[in-house]
C-alpha cells in the first residue's frame, strides 16, 4: 500500500513537472516567431525624408525621444492617461 501511494505521488509530481516544461517550450517556441527582431522602420508624418531605422522592442516614446522628436505624454507613454 506504502508503494503505491509513493508511486502514485511520484507519477503526479513527474506529469505536472513534464507539463509545464512542455508549456514553457511552447511558449519559448512562439516568442522566437512571434515577436519582431531587428531593426524596424519608422516614418514621422508620412514624410519620406523623416523615416528612422531603430531596434524593434524598444518603447515607441523614448525612441522618439533619443532622435529628438519630443511629444507631450502626461502618462509617462503607457497610454494609460486617454489622450
Amino acid at each position: 500500500m506504502n508503494d503505491l501511494f509513493l508511486s502514485d505521488i511520484f507519477l503526479g509530481v513527474l506529469a505536472f513537472t513534464v507539463s509545464v516544461n512542455l508549456m514553457v517550450i511552447v511558449i519559448l517556441i512562439s516568442r522566437k516567431f512571434l515577436i519582431a527582431t531587428g531593426n524596424v522602420q519608422i516614418q514621422l508624418n508620412e514624410d519620406p525624408d523623416r523615416i528612422l531605422n531603430v531596434q524593434a522592442g524598444d518603447k515607441l516614446l523614448q525612441t522618439l525621444a533619443n532622435e529628438e522628436m519630443f511629444l507631450s505624454s502626461a502618462c509617462g507613454g503607457k497610454g494609460t492617461c486617454a489622450q
